[in-house]
């Protein structure tokens, strides 16, 4: 049963949709200069959880001395430049939001191959958190939500998080061309398909859900992402790629 999405449904849903890969959100909120290089080095105890501490270790150890990631936190948040994306995970004070910045918008940067792995791993968070689903359409996730759903990937899917965590921030710090715009038309058609394959009971919920955009219940938001979610990944490419990057970043996307 097929239903019309319009153009400013689609917008109002897409608000806070920019998980990004959310990487830095932990910095200290306080750190100066002087701090600086203890602020660099892993912290062990960030998700209090030995599994995802270690994978975000490692990831750490491979930016920490990167002298265009030094140069950015030494200038600190204030300096901090050009249109940002929202991010549905909570960062911790305003380092926090620069680290999170930065791999957020590298993460619209990576290769489409990249990218798929970024969407495919983050339906198998979904899919293992209700409260990390329903945070992925109205925002609001916590360090300790995001860490649960983490610990319950396995090795390979863990390690390749934070391994696409740090090629997003690279991408990023060495950038030299404006972020990329994705068309908002995209956004439409693939939504209208989508909600074409539902039955009518499923599209009106599908459509109430869309009409309430973040302020729909928890568990209609979560049911909302994951048909969107996995109906974008059935696209063919290069539909799916351009979908997926507009349903994710939408400050990126032009109506």
């Amino acid at each position: 049963m097929g239903a019309v999405i319009g153009i400013g449904a689609a917008a109002k849903f897409a608000r806070r949709w920019g998980f990004g890969l959310w990487v830095l959100a932990a910095l200290p909120g306080n750190v100066g200069c002087k701090k600086l290089t203890s602020a660099l080095k892993p912290q062990p105890v960030m998700f209090n959880r030995p599994r995802v501490d270690a994978a975000l270790g490692r990831m750490l150890e491979k930016i920490q001395d990167d002298p265009k990631f030094k140069a950015v936190l030494a200038k600190g948040p204030e300096q901090a430049s050009g249109e940002k994306v929202d991010l549905a995970v909570t960062s911790t004070g305003a380092y926090g939001e620069l680290g999170a910045q930065l791999a957020a918008k590298g993460t619209a940067r990576l290769s489409p191959g990249q990218f798929l792995e970024v969407m495919q791993i983050k339906l198998k968070l979904a899919d293992k958190s209700p409260k990390l689903c329903a945070g992925f359409w109205s925002g609001g996730i916590t360090t300790a939500d995001l860490g649960e759903a983490l610990d319950g990937l396995n090795d390979a899917d863990l390690n390749r998080w934070f391994e696409l965590s740090a090629q997003a921030t690279h991408l990023q710090l060495y950038a030299t061309t404006p972020l990329p715009r994705f068309r908002g038309q995209v956004l439409v058609d693939g939504m209208r398909d989508i909600a074409a394959t539902l039955t009518p009971a499923e599209a009106e919920v599908f459509m109430s859900t869309m009409k309430q955009g973040t302020s729909a219940a928890p568990t209609a938001g979560c049911e909302a992402f994951l048909k969107l979610s996995r109906g974008g990944l059935s696209f063919p490419d290069p539909r799916r790629d351009q979908f997926l990057r507009a349903l994710a970043f939408d400050t990126l996307v032009d109506w």
